[in-house]
């Protein structure tokens, strides 16, 4: 079994500031770094820290040499991952201020190339066991979901970032569900928690949802269980890849045989550890350090 992870690579610029900037303000960085991250990348670095088997499948441009290499270093598979020498790839522009919160700024570049033939070239070669990961970061995501289900692979998608156009995403084929507040009240207009779910619930029987609520923790909801986990109290340096690290744990636990709860709080851990460092990709811990 592997997760054959359909998700976007960046190329960081992080911006250390005291105050995050308003409209019509300037401020002043403490510090600059570049690092490397993208919801994908981070997601495939957080399941393959966990000990998960995991083929990214993404395009970076003549730029993204190091986005590849991250990728290497942490034993993933690059066999679908394409250069565009026309293309940059993928970057953010990230503030992060004193309290450790950030603003994001994305420009997609290769991260928005996908094309029908490297999505079935991946697919063709999955084993019937894989399971598909995406995340909504990338272009032509309904055909991913619609090829994977032609598959018949397991399908696991991560709202992340929220768009007005996922109801009209083909959700009837997915099998778990990971999203966050936000994302559940533009895809429900719905609130609270308990309704989010509900509504997702009636639309999608055939599916589990992972709800995240920052501070308040994570609930669980399938058919068979409904568990609320709760979060790791922790003084944050850096919030980015916090998520990514909770959802890449939680994904690669339980499909290596944890039970949900187990994996649930092992993310949890992750997550809140992660977000002690900073950085994306290069902050998200590895399993021995949480055992």
């Amino acid at each position: 079994m592997k997760f054959i992870n359909f998700g976007s690579m960046h190329i960081d610029y992080i911006y250390n500031v005291k105050d995050i900037a308003k409209t019509r303000e300037t401020v002043n960085a403490v510090d600059h770094i570049t690092n490397v991250g993208g919801k994908g990348l981070n997601q495939s670095v957080a399941l393959a820290r966990a000990g998960a088997k995991v083929s990214h499948v993404g395009l970076v441009g003549k730029d993204g040499a190091d986005l590849k290499t991250m990728l290497i270093d942490n034993h993933i598979s690059t066999d679908y991952v394409e250069c565009l020498d026309n293309q940059p790839s993928g970057h953010a522009v990230i503030q992060v201020n004193s309290e450790g919160d950030n603003t994001i700024l994305i420009f997609g570049g290769t991260n928005q190339q996908y094309t029908p033939e490297l999505i079935e070239k991946a697919l063709a070669a999955s084993d019937p066991d894989d399971i598909v990961l995406v995340q909504n970061q990338i272009n032509d995501v309904p055909r991913i979901i619609e090829q994977a289900k032609k598959h018949q692979l397991k399908i696991i998608f991560n709202l992340a970032p929220a768009s007005q156009n996922m109801a009209y995403y083909p959700l009837e084929y997915v099998d778990v569900f990971v999203l966050n507040q936000n994302q559940g009240n533009i895809l429900t207009r719905q609130e609270k928690p308990d309704a989010i779910l509900a509504t997702l619930q009636r639309r999608y029987p055939q599916a589990a949802f992972v709800l995240t609520m920052g501070q308040k923790g994570v609930k669980f909801v399938d058919n068979h269980r409904r568990l609320t986990i709760p979060a790791e109290r922790i003084a944050a340096t850096d919030t980015n890849a916090g998520g990514d690290t909770f959802v890449g744990y939680f994904l690669a636990r339980w499909h290596l045989g944890d039970t949900i709860e187990h994996s649930l709080e092992l993310a949890c851990r992750a997550a809140a550890l992660c977000i002690t460092r900073k950085g994306a990709a290069t902050s998200i811990p590895y399993l021995n350090e949480l055992v």
